[in-house]
C-alpha cells in the first residue's frame, strides 16, 4: 500500500520528498531500482515527471525525490496529485507514494 503525504511549497521552490519503501513492514532494497514521480493537475494532465535512480540509503529502502525549483516555478498556485511508481532491479513494479502538494505564493 502506498504512503500518503501532504506537501506544502512556495511556487518556485524545491519539492523534496524523503520516502522509505517497505513491503509487509520490511524495507525494500532499492539497489538498481528506478522511481518515476509524476505530478498531475486537476484536469488529470501530467505537468511534471522526474526519474530517481540514485537513492539515499538503497539497502534500507530510503530514497529522496527532488523536483527542482526550475520546475515548480511554472506551476500555477493550487493543489496537485503526486504519484511515485517504483521499478525494482528484478522488474517488480508498484506504486509507493500517492500524495498531494499544495503550491502557494511566498508571503
Amino acid at each position: 500500500m502506498p504512503t500518503t503525504n501532504n506537501y506544502d511549497i512556495v511556487q518556485g521552490s524545491d519539492l523534496t520528498m524523503v520516502l522509505t519503501v517497505t513491503y509487509n513492514g520490511e524495507a525494500v532494497d532499492l539497489t538498481g531500482a528506478s522511481i518515476v514521480t509524476t505530478v498531475i493537475d486537476r484536469n488529470g494532465s501530467d505537468i511534471a515527471e522526474v526519474t530517481t535512480t540514485s537513492h539515499t540509503t538503497p539497502a534500507s529502502g530510503i530514497t529522496t525525490i527532488l523536483i527542482p525549483d526550475t520546475t515548480t516555478d511554472t506551476w500555477a498556485i493550487g493543489c496537485y496529485s503526486i504519484q511515485s511508481k517504483c521499478t525494482l532491479a528484478d522488474g517488480t513494479e508498484g506504486v509507493i507514494d500517492d500524495s498531494w502538494v499544495n503550491v502557494r505564493y511566498a508571503n
